[in-house]
């Protein structure tokens, strides 16, 4: 990251995957770019199923963007394309009333 800054990059994003299943690594790796390196925003694509509100008290100041990506709100469409969380059951996206 470094070399990278060093180089004259501005901007970072992490996505692919499910970049919160390594929270604290991304969270430092935030808090790096933005007070070691000066580096000007710093983005995240997730899911959203991942994120909390310790993690976004701790790094939220280091992210400039978060983007949530969804692949469908029905669960069905979810299992088929094998985007469900089996920790969660078969449905991962909570339904308000």
């Amino acid at each position: 990251m470094a070399m990278l800054a060093a180089a004259g990059m501005k901007k970072m994003n992490i996505s692919g995957g499910e970049p919160f299943l390594q929270a604290r690594f991304i969270g430092e790796l935030f808090k790096y770019c933005k007070e070691d390196l000066g580096i000007e925003s710093c983005s995240v694509v997730n899911n959203g199923s991942k994120v909390t509100e310790k993690w976004l008290d701790t790094y939220g100041k280091y992210l400039d963007f978060m983007a949530i990506s969804i692949d469908s709100f029905d669960p069905e469409t979810n299992i088929q394309l094998g985007r469900s969380d089996k920790s969660l059951g078969d449905n991962s996206v909570a339904k308000s009333a």
